[in-house]
């Protein structure tokens, strides 16, 4: 559902334009559409999971038992692990020019087990869940970009709107989600929802065929 309304945004497919006489300009616009989509898709469900971290990690650390400021330091703590691994993710990547997507697959299950801590509900797995979770399971953004990138070098723009409007809308549903089940089933059924979905999105790009 994600990819498909993020499919409605973008006027055309990307890749989809001209490409040189003789080199199977029948199937490359296809293959390269059905990664794209899997990739909006499952940037969605991942930045779903993710955006839920800001909205509800201080409402979770009191929860299980944190003062109102000691929970906002714990929320400070999350989002420099976030800014840290970013950095360091992008810096990696210039330098040792990885598999993109595997490198986005991993942090996405590693952010699930963060995600997974939480559910727990206690203080020392909170921090260690936030950790992972900002960490790893929201400091894939910038590496999706960049793979999207190499999979339409000759559409970066077309090809990485098309994948940030999965993302877009995940992030945007992602904490109402959150919220409702929360409200209906408790924060530990939201936290365990949240890591499926990472999970889900990590399973999704292992399907990517560039």
């Amino acid at each position: 559902m994600l990819g498909v309304l993020a499919a409605l945004t973008v006027p055309a497919v990307p890749g989809a334009a001209r490409a040189p006489a003789g080199q199977g300009t029948s199937r490359a616009p296809v293959g390269r559409f059905g990664a794209l989509l899997l990739i909006a898709i499952s940037g969605g469900l991942g930045s779903a999971a993710a955006n839920a971290l800001g909205a509800f990690v201080t409402t979770t650390a009191v929860h299980v038992g944190f003062s109102p400021a000691a929970a906002g330091l714990v929320l400070a703590l999350g989002s420099v692990a976030g800014l840290t691994i970013r950095l360091l993710a992008g810096v990696a990547a210039d330098r040792w020019n990885p598999d993109l997507l595997r490198v986005v697959t991993a942090m996405l299950l590693v952010g699930s087990v963060g995600y997974g801590l939480m559910a727990l509900g206690t203080p020392p797995l909170l921090l260690a869940g936030v950790a992972f979770g900002f960490g790893a399971g929201w400091a894939w953004p910038g590496l999706l970009n960049f793979a999207v990138a190499r999979i339409a070098p000759d559409r970066v723009a077309r090809a990485t709107s098309f994948s940030q409007s999965g993302v877009y809308f995940g992030g945007s549903a992602g904490p109402l989600l959150f919220g409702f089940i929360a409200e209906q089933a408790g924060l530990t059924a939201a936290w365990l929802a949240a890591g499926s979905a990472a999970i889900v999105a990590a399973v999704l790009l292992l399907f990517v065929k560039r």
